[in-house]
């Protein structure tokens, strides 16, 4: 899936879902937006486009700045607070060249569970996506309708891949 069909397909039933209970407790989420190749010593600058496009449509756009941004060598950090349950989280945001960036999220809260496996519909972009392929938590979504399930409904239920 390129991210125009994911923007077109998926982002309007997300914030169909969104708009009757946020993602904060959503272990699916949480895996997907604290994506961080730093985390895989085997990887060179990656991010993962359906992580990138959920904190740009639901983070940076809905939830409320808590202080100024913080630069940091080639990382800005900004805090967030979910307007919907308070939850607070940090986004970093780095840079690397001119069509080379990534975010990442880092809940305050470790209470909530983050899924063991976080799927994906777009993949990755960055210096050398075939790496991508050896990290064994990230894994290819069935499909667009597989991939909603895993956020939660509005009654708060995940569906849990077998």
């Amino acid at each position: 899936m390129t991210p125009a069909q994911y923007v077109q397909m998926v982002m309007p039933r997300l914030r169909e879902k969104w708009d009757a209970r946020c993602f904060c407790e959503s272990p699916q989420f949480r895996k997907l937006v604290s994506f961080n190749f730093e985390n895989y010593p085997f990887l060179s600058p990656l991010a993962l486009a359906d992580a990138e496009i959920l904190i740009s449509a639901f983070i940076r756009q809905r939830f409320h700045p808590d202080g100024a941004a913080v630069n940091k060598g080639m990382d800005v950090f900004q805090r967030y607070i979910c307007p919907q349950c308070g939850a607070g989280m940090t986004t970093c945001f780095t840079e690397f060249s001119i069509s080379m960036n990534r975010t990442y999220v880092s809940f305050d809260s470790v209470a909530s569970q983050v899924a063991p496996v976080g799927y994906y519909l777009i993949g990755v972009s960055g210096f050398d996506v075939q790496q991508f392929s050896d990290v064994p938590d990230f894994l290819p979504a069935q499909d667009a309708i597989a991939y909603l399930d895993l956020f939660p409904n509005e009654t708060g239920a995940n569906i849990t891949p077998q």
